[in-house]
């Protein structure tokens, strides 16, 4: 045994060597029977070479790497960089909110665009599509020739989380491009996104088909968001308000066009808007979605997102509005202070 360290708790870390040159942690790597211990690894003198058998046995296939996708690895490390990062960010601007926004330059964002909400999956998310008339008609032509017919799949099609596919949707069994989340275990069932809408649902295999290259290039249609200023009812807080926030924000969007204020565009996540009617003339924060979904005492405001920091006076209206909520009695405030659980 040769020790190259000792971990948090005083354990030793060492390498194990068999017949004084073949090392155990390289051997078991190499066949798929362990993955590398970043900490571990980064205090061994041999840190390339188990690196080196680990990708090995990725790029083969071996023991527990028997799925392994090299594409979705590397977008999932890159994605969990980002989270990382925007975690970072949203603790400094908790912190000290002022301070981060001076440090960052924030202004108010001015970013108007037509749009339709598409989907509202929660209180607090929702997606919408950008309503020009080139993304209109692009994706008409689009959904017009998915709908024509799709061919058998082929025998060795074997769908995977991350893959691009057409997928036909249960409510008018109509075919649409679809991410797949999510392989379930009986691997003949997949949770897929709508990319062009944001709704979702778990399919069978048999509505599921390639999706042929000409249809990949149109970029996805939904963009996830979520209105600016505002925390929403959900598991955590309010979540016997949940079902009528959401029912209140449906009666304030669906099937109408709207004009959106894009407030803040995190690094990651849903893009932080303001709804506004598109006869309102002007951007006033009380008459917008997002101003009313407060006066009616359905949400708290909140000081410390990224949008807030972008524009303060809106989000000093937006509290106004809560606390006229709150005071009134109405919505979620109709029995007291719902934010008294959790102080």
């Amino acid at each position: 045994v040769e020790f190259e360290g000792v971990d948090k708790t005083g354990g030793f870390i060492g390498t194990l060597w068999l017949n004084k040159d073949n090392s155990l942690a390289e051997d078991l790597l190499a066949h798929g029977l362990a993955s590398v211990h970043e900490y571990s690894a980064a205090q061994s003198p041999y840190s390339s070479r188990l690196y080196a058998a680990e990708s090995q046995a990725q790029r083969l296939k071996r023991g527990m790497w028997v799925e392994y996708d090299a594409e979705k690895a590397e977008e999932d490390q890159r994605q969990e960089k980002e989270e990382a990062a925007a975690r970072e960010a949203q603790r400094q601007l908790e912190k000290n909110p002022a301070a981060a926004a001076a440090a960052q330059g924030l202004q108010p964002r001015i970013e108007f665009l037509d749009v339709v909400v598409s989907e509202i999956t929660s209180p607090s998310t929702m997606f919408i599509q950008i309503a020009t008339q080139s993304n209109i008609k692009e994706l008409e032509d689009l959904m017009a020739e998915l709908s024509v017919g799709q061919a058998p799949a082929p025998a060795d099609f074997v769908p995977k989380a991350g893959q691009l596919v057409s997928a036909c949707y249960t409510v008018g069994d109509e075919w649409h491009r679809a991410k797949i989340r999510k392989v379930l275990p009986s691997k003949k069932e997949f949770d897929v996104l709508y990319i062009d809408f944001g709704n979702s649902e778990v399919v069978g295999i048999d509505r599921i088909r390639p999706l042929a290259p000409k249809f990949s290039g149109l970029k996805p249609q939904a963009h996830e968001a979520q209105l600016a200023f505002l925390r929403l009812p959900d598991g955590s807080f309010a979540p016997d308000y949940v079902a009528e926030t959401v029912s209140e924000l449906r009666r304030l969007v669906e099937g109408r066009q709207l004009v959106a204020n894009v407030e803040a565009r995190p690094s990651s996540g849903p893009l932080q808007i303001t709804l506004y009617e598109p006869d309102l003339g002007k951007s006033i924060v009380e008459k917008s979605v997002n101003g009313t979904l407060a006066l009616s005492g359905f949400a708290l405001a909140t000081k410390a997102s990224l949008a807030s920091l972008h524009n303060p006076l809106a989000a000093n209206k937006i509290e106004e509005l809560v606390n006229d909520a709150r005071s009134a009695h109405r919505g979620i405030w109709e029995y007291g202070d719902v934010t008294a659980a959790e102080q």
